[in-house]
């Protein structure tokens, strides 16, 4: 093999895969499993072992049908190594990307050795190669939309249905049928001789392509039924909560008019010099009077009043609790995502601190508004036996993600902002940050 071949090979494996290692990319973007560094090291190194099997394939001719099936778990491993996701999730993205690239071989095939009159145009070319980019160029947009647009928020959507274990069988079938067709006709050159058969390929592509669209579709449908199905119950929750918290702040604004009242009589004692009947009446009025209603964390009513009720629920269970809190008398933020953000925020911590030791409990809450941002801060104490799932928390009452926490990462997204949650040292960490100008 001489060097024009061996640069043949090269061009012609960099657009035959690169392109395809980005549509693999494009859905399981956001899960990983190597730094962006170490992917592309291993895309290149992919790239290299599939270089030396084609110019193994070149002296021996009959390797072919077998590299063929050997590339195909190779594929596998590979995106197995740089991805994290279920199995069948990355059979059915693999198995449509294989469907896709027999069709562009099948297209750029026929142009090259049946169209071009060319006869330089010997497998893996230059005109061969170019043949291939020009059926890319023509393909490629569409498809790279459906992956990015169609099944990246499947492979994101946490709660995914049954559905994944049998799609998976739909490019899979009509991927043993492209090879069969192909290595039964008599390999890729024979096949691609006859019209008739690169439209067929064309239509079957088209169908499968068609077919597979329809599935993504229905499990989007189910998708949305799921997420409507969770938000219901989210709004149920946060309708529940909201009309508790409107309770605490009704109780504490009746306990500012009985305040008014009080101060009211307390002036009369004095006028009229009662003091004996203003001890008493003092006396038994701190008695009454609940710790928490003096205090004020903040100007803003509704907000305090929130505060103030999970720093009581915080004391009957021996938490700690210390809030900082740099908030205006109104935020441009109604009242009830208020009541809710900082209840499920508030409501977590409490319950994370009820699962560890007495005397180890605490939280810590720091809440400041400056330009126009909310930014909330909270560490509370952790037992550290919480599970995850793709990096998300899971709820300790039952299966799932917990629901708190999306409804917190909901709001915060509703003001175009952001919720992280970590732990480390058994102590969780919540950070937060609404937009509000």
């Amino acid at each position: 093999m001489d060097c024009r071949q061996l640069i043949s090979i090269l061009l012609y494996e960099a657009i035959d895969i690169f392109p395809n290692l980005f549509l693999a990319y494009i859905p399981f973007r956001r899960h990983l499993r190597l730094t962006a560094a170490k992917t592309l090291y291993v895309a290149f190194l992919l790239y290299g072992l599939l270089v030396i099997c084609r110019i193994l394939t070149g002296y021996y001719p009959g390797l072919g049908t077998v590299m063929t099936v050997l590339w195909v778990l190779i594929y596998f491993i590979f995106y197995g190594i740089c991805v994290r996701g279920r199995v069948v999730q990355m059979l059915f993205i693999l198995l449509t990307i294989l469907n896709y690239n027999s069709f562009i071989t099948i297209i750029g095939s026929h142009l090259a050795f049946h169209q071009s009159g060319n006869p330089a145009a010997v497998p893996y070319s230059f005109t061969h190669t170019l043949m291939n980019l020009l059926a890319l160029l023509l393909t490629y947009p569409p498809v790279a939309y459906v992956y990015q647009k169609k099944f990246q928020p499947l492979i994101d959507f946490t709660e995914q249905p049954k559905i994944w274990k049998y799609l998976w069988l739909i490019p899979a079938t009509f991927c043993l049928s492209y090879y069969y067709n192909l290595y039964s006709g008599g390999g890729i050159l024979t096949y691609t001789e006859r019209i008739e058969n690169v439209l067929f390929a064309a239509l079957y592509n088209i169908g499968a392509f068609f077919v597979t669209y329809l599935l993504v579709r229905l499990l989007e449908v189910s998708n949305d039924y799921l997420l409507l199905k969770t938000a219901n119950y989210h709004l149920s929750l946060q309708s529940l909560q909201y009309d508790n918290m409107q309770q605490r702040i009704d109780d504490a604004r009746r306990a500012s008019h009985d305040l008014r009242q009080s101060l009211a009589l307390i002036g009369t004692y004095v006028n009229d010099g009662s003091y004996d009947r203003l001890k008493d009446y003092l006396k038994d009025y701190v008695k009454e009077l609940s710790p928490a209603a003096t205090i004020v964390f903040c100007p803003h009513y509704a907000l305090n009043a929130v505060v103030v009720y999970y720093d009581k629920l915080a004391r009957e269970h021996d938490i700690r609790f210390q809030a900082d809190m740099a908030v205006p008398t109104q935020l441009p933020m109604p009242d009830s995502d208020l009541v809710v953000l900082f209840g499920n925020l508030l409501e977590n911590a409490v319950e994370g601190c009820r699962r560890c030791l007495p005397g180890n409990r605490f939280i810590a809450l720091a809440v400041h508004y400056r330009e126009a941002s909310l930014v909330i801060v909270m560490d509370n104490s952790y037992d550290g036996n919480g599970k995850t799932e793709n990096g998300e928390f899971l709820s300790s009452k039952g299966h799932g993600g917990g629901i708190g926490l999306l409804s917190i990462r909901n709001i915060c997204e509703k003001y175009q902002g952001t919720a992280e949650f970590t732990c480390q040292d058994a102590v969780f960490h919540s950070s937060a940050i609404c937009v509000l100008g």
